[in-house]
């Protein structure tokens, strides 16, 4: 059968919504909260129901589109138990707590799963070029100030 373009549904529109039920959307919702507060990326959530499935995509668009059905503490609770989660496991490794354990595999889950907090290789290096940069103009500016100010001929 062949799928035809056809332009998006009109806003309020919600023939397409998979979870009718608020009982099964509110367990899907405390599943994804939970899912999140164990230290996973939400890319990795998948709602199974018997009669229903969805992704964190889906998640995602039914928080955003039904704010007040969804209590938005609680996914900052969840979000902030995730990071507690690393951070507490990048201190059992700086500890020694994990036998051959490797710092840059902690640093690339953390650049990865918490890249909007900061942790994002390219935001770091823009910070610390430009934080070289200050300091090399600035150096720059002592040095051409005291060869203009030297008594002694250049």
């Amino acid at each position: 059968m062949k799928k035809c373009n056809l332009p998006p549904a009109p806003l309020g529109n919600k023939r397409g919504t998979k979870l009718k039920d608020a009982s099964v959307r509110q367990e899907a919702y405390r599943q994804y909260c939970e899912h999140i507060a164990s230290g996973m990326p939400k890319e990795a959530f998948f709602f199974d129901h018997p009669t229903h499935s969805v992704s964190w995509a889906t998640m995602d668009r039914y928080i955003a589109e039904s704010p007040t059905e969804f209590e938005p503490i609680l996914m900052e609770k969840a979000k902030a138990a995730r990071y507690k989660h690393w951070i507490g496991e990048g201190l059992q490794l700086m500890k020694g707590r994990y036998r051959n354990g490797s710092p840059v595999v902690w640093q690339t889950i953390m650049r990865n799963i918490f890249r909007s907090q900061g942790w994002d290789r390219e935001q770091i290096s823009e910070t610390n070029r430009s934080h070289v940069q200050r300091l090399a103009e600035s150096i720059r500016g002592n040095f051409i100030s005291e060869t203009e100010t030297s008594d002694c001929p250049v």
